[in-house]
């Protein structure tokens, strides 16, 4: 008896999924999808520290769908929200994030590729890729759209802001020194960070490329022509406790010799140590006086001190001048 009762109810559950007609299509997964999406120009502000009078880091996509802009599921939001949490992790926007303001700026593409070579219609900002100097890829946008959106902010906060342009789907970036503009790819804010360095900073990169002549670099902050330790431009962090990674390490400026960078790794050269995704001291002091500046506030080299929060002495040195080879693959 219990073998007929086993088998009519299999029965019963083959006819029923006989008679389905579904096609196993109550066996395919359920995928969420948004019903409400941000709208072309809109403008989330997504952290408001120091108002008007602030510093306002502002994300733009380019190449994203009418998709991607789910107010739940959509990938703009969940990018730009990830671009905001690695930069304010990283010293010293970390440390002075009350001085900035964290802008969302949407926009509308109609298609997701990012094209080659030139500017076309089917992105809002018309960015592009194009081979640059390094031989890799570098970014361009058409600066009239870009400024259309970039009016979209409210009137006191356009005036101190930091553009992070991320094109959808793309690796890489670039910048250019102080041009409160800065180009990432979306596969890594590691990257719009060192932009970052850039565009806000005016730091140079400390990497070495190969064929360069040897630059000027007087005007960079975080690189020196000269190897003496009284006179090279970060000299005040000698020696100081707390900083024995300071000193004068060859190599940077995109020359592996007649340059000079003040530690062997960091976000501006890259490398394999925790240094390799942080600024180095000099280029944090040089933020904080570019934070300064702009807030209107006299810098003092002792509370700067006194604020360096970064685990300065995490790696010992074997003295103070090091040849290294490290490549870096973020161009500027």
């Amino acid at each position: 008896m219990k073998t007929i009762k086993i088998l009519f109810v299999i029965a019963i559950a083959l006819s029923m999924y006989a008679c389905s007609g579904d096609d196993n299509d109550r066996f395919k997964p359920v995928l969420a999808e948004d019903v409400t999406f941000f709208e072309d120009g809109e403008v989330e502000m997504l952290f408001e520290n120091a108002g008007p009078n602030g510093i306002t880091m502002v994300f733009i996509g380019d190449g994203y769908v009418k998709e991607d802009l789910g107010e739940i599921y959509g990938s703009y939001r969940a990018d730009a929200e990830r671009y905001f949490d690695y930069l304010f992790s990283r010293e010293p926007f970390a440390s002075y994030q009350e001085h900035f303001n964290a802008a969302i700026i949407y926009t509308e593409s109609q298609s997701r590729t990012i094209p080659e070579n030139e500017s076309v219609d089917s992105t809002a900002l018309g960015s592009y890729a194009y081979e640059g100097w390094t031989g890799r890829d570098f970014y361009a946008s058409d600066y009239d759209k870009l400024d259309f959106y970039k009016n979209k902010l409210p009137i006191g906060y356009r005036n101190n802001s930091n553009i992070l342009i991320v094109l959808n789907g793309r690796g890489g970036g670039n910048a250019c020194f102080g041009c409160d503009v800065a180009h990432s790819g979306s596969t890594s804010q590691f990257t719009m960070v060192h932009e970052v360095g850039h565009s806000f900073g005016g730091l140079g990169d400390e990497y070495e490329l190969q064929n360069q002549t040897t630059p000027n670099v007087s005007f960079i902050p975080n690189l020196d022509n000269t190897d003496d330790l009284s006179q090279i431009k970060w000299s005040h962090f000698i020696d100081l406790p707390g900083y024995a990674n300071v000193g004068a390490y060859e190599g940077g400026g995109y020359v592996s010799e007649g340059v000079w960078r003040p530690q062997n790794e960091s976000i501006m050269r890259g490398g394999s140590s925790i240094f390799a995704d942080l600024f180095n001291a000099p280029s944090r002091e040089t933020i904080v006086k570019r934070i300064y500046e702009i807030r209107g506030i006299p810098y003092d080299f002792e509370t700067f001190l006194a604020n360096d929060v970064v685990t300065r002495s995490a790696i010992s040195t074997q003295g103070k001048s090091v040849n290294t080879q490290v490549l870096y693959g973020c161009m500027h």
